[in-house]
């Protein structure tokens, strides 16, 4: 009965909204639609929305038929579009949701409804009769208000179109979307070399892939706090670690020694400070309680998982160019 033709975001009204195409079909002789309504769901089957006809802006008409008497096929076929408000926590609801599908894709549910009025009349030797002559109470149905519903589920926006058109179309700001691969161990796993100590490299990487893992299940949780605990069991910035993070930057970029050393400080430095938001005491002190927001639990994750990126792609280089 449903076809949703396309979604697409409106771009000439303040208020954020999606614009759903439809194709209605329905089989009823001698009747015509009223109107047509729906319901948009998060796919958590959370109500983001209700939406109603866009009416045409030249005549004022939304989408309207003839109530035609005849003894033709009952098909009856139609466009229509419908709008479907946007709230900012609608927005923030499906952004969760989408974050934590598995391809970051969005995936909405509808519920559509069409009202129709159907007549009693017809045609007999090409004069008007009543179809239904049965009298009840002493009365003849002219017509009857008939309505029909149907389920659309998990229509996908890929997570590229969101970004670079939904988002900004919405109007709540544009993003970029850029790729990073997981974390992997596999082509350094052999390595071997004389100026870091690889064995203590390998599994001080290996337990931060496994906690970048871990924190990544806390972030589709909405678990914040969670994300924040899990890097206090990151040891990547051990005193011990120093001298390798310098080699690799050295022999990898030829950076002079003391800018190399202000790099693995910058480095600590950022540590230290994503590191505050689970330290309960500083040099013997009680630390204030830490909030941690979403916007903190991500700059945790991601600044864990570039510098993780960082260091196994140095070692990479060096085992394919060694010195």
């Amino acid at each position: 009965m449903f076809t949703i033709k396309e979604v697409i975001p409106s771009v000439n009204e303040l208020t954020p909204s999606l614009h759903v195409h439809l194709e209605v079909q329905y089989d009823l002789k001698n009747s015509c639609h009223l109107e047509v309504k729906g319901s948009m769901f998060s796919s958590d089957h959370k109500l983001l929305s209700t939406g109603e006809e866009i009416r045409n802006s030249v005549n004022d008409q939304i989408s309207a038929c003839d109530i035609n008497v005849t003894n033709n096929s009952a098909h009856q076929q139609f466009n229509t579009v419908l709008r479907f408000l946007v709230e900012p926590k609608s927005f923030n609801h499906i952004q969760s949701l989408r974050l934590a599908s598995e391809n970051n894709d969005v995936f909405l549910n509808f519920v559509f409804k069409v009202v129709v009025i159907e007549h009693n009349f017809g045609l007999k030797n090409n004069i008007l009769v009543l179809r239904d002559t049965n009298h009840s109470l002493g009365r003849v149905n002219l017509f009857k208000i008939k309505e029909f519903k149907e389920s659309k589920n998990r229509h996908r926006i890929p997570s590229a179109d969101w970004v670079n058109k939904y988002m900004d179309g919405l109007g709540f700001g544009k993003s970029i979307l850029f790729e990073i691969n997981q974390p992997s161990l596999d082509n350094i796993t052999n390595f071997k070399s004389t100026d870091i100590d690889v064995p203590r490299f390998n599994e001080r990487i290996e337990a931060v892939i496994s906690g970048l893992s871990i924190m990544q299940d806390y972030i589709k949780k909405r678990e914040w706090n969670q994300v924040a605990e899990q890097f206090r069991d990151i040891d990547l910035f051990r005193a011990d670690m120093t001298k390798d993070l310098k080699t690799l930057l050295k022999i990898t970029t030829n950076l002079p020694e003391e800018k190399c050393l202000d790099f693995t400080m910058a480095l600590d430095k950022l540590y230290s400070v994503a590191s505050q938001f689970h330290h309960p005491l500083n040099k013997g002190k009680v630390n204030p309680i830490m909030n941690v927001n979403k916007e903190d639990a991500y700059f945790i994750y991601m600044l864990m998982l570039s510098i993780t990126q960082l260091l196994i792609k140095k070692v990479e280089y060096l085992r394919r160019h060694p010195p």
